[in-house]
């Protein structure tokens, strides 16, 4: 878990607490990428920003888009989904996108809270979270959000 998660800009709509996976953070219009700083306790432990060691992430001109920062260790994984949210119009096509991934944000929490403290290879029910996990982020970034 992570003991802490700050970004360079934007205002949060809650205090970061490691127990809580989704948060939403309103920026400027004009920001295109965000700074992320994250630690852990968990020596030995890796983190990835939106699947990558690089703590700079584009974010893009859209209404939302949708920011996965994952913790790692020993087969054991726990992903924070940051969801950044310009004040700008939004299309109908994009909303609904908006609100199916808020739905699956909702079951992805509910996995990884449910299974929280089983290894991988002892529960079966992680592997599916995991999965869920991969297939929302897969369609957040195809989805451009």
């Amino acid at each position: 878990m992570l003991n802490s998660l700050t970004v360079s800009s934007g205002v949060w709509n809650k205090p970061f607490e490691s127990n809580e996976h989704t948060y939403h953070i309103e920026v400027d219009n004009d920001i295109s990428s965000i700074e992320m700083y994250a630690t852990t306790n968990a020596s030995g432990a890796t983190i990835e920003y939106d699947g990558a060691s690089i703590a700079k992430v584009k974010i893009k001109d859209k209404a939302k888009t949708a920011i996965s920062v994952t913790v790692s260790k020993d087969g054991e994984r726990r992903t924070y989904v940051l969801v950044f949210e310009k004040d700008m119009d939004v299309e109908m096509d994009e909303e609904e996108t908006v609100d199916d991934v808020k739905t699956k944000e909702v079951e992805v929490e509910a996995a990884q809270t449910s299974t929280a403290g089983i290894r991988r290879a002892k529960h079966p029910m992680i592997q599916e979270a995991r999965l869920m996990g991969n297939n929302l982020l897969r369609r957040c970034h195809s989805l451009g959000i």
